[in-house]
């Protein structure tokens, strides 16, 4: 994993399906090693689909709904799957349905599809 902060590059691995931050030693060893041989070195770039399968799934949402008589209630969502949304893709950015699992583990698409900033903005508990 190679993470770009402004002009800092960092690397990292993934441990116990956390990720951590190699130190200096180890990040340096793996430049050596990458520098002698650049054909070991292979960049794929992510795509929205990819991050939303890789770091979203299992993420929970929250929402308050209003009753008719004024009182609040909230349910709590869990996101399971992605798909995208064939009638809002473009070339420049997808839409996606949100598989999601309800708090009585029923499982229900999004009726409707949500950009990734969307999603990324969505308010996660």
């Amino acid at each position: 994993m190679v993470c770009f902060c402004g002009d800092i590059i960092l690397l990292g691995k993934i441990v116990d399906d956390s990720r951590t931050i190699l130190d200096k030693e180890e990040s340096l060893k793996i430049w050596e090693y990458l520098y002698q041989n650049p054909s070991k070195l292979k960049i794929e770039p992510l795509t929205q689909f990819d991050i939303l399968q890789k770091d979203f799934k299992g993420k929970k949402v929250q929402q308050v709904v209003t009753t008719a008589l004024g009182g609040k209630t909230t349910i709590i969502y869990e996101f399971i799957d992605f798909k995208i949304d064939r009638d809002k893709s473009s070339e420049y950015f997808d839409y996606f349905f949100i598989k999601i699992k309800q708090e009585d583990d029923s499982e229900i698409w999004s009726s409707e599809s949500f950009s990734f900033d969307d999603i990324v903005g969505m308010g996660f508990v």
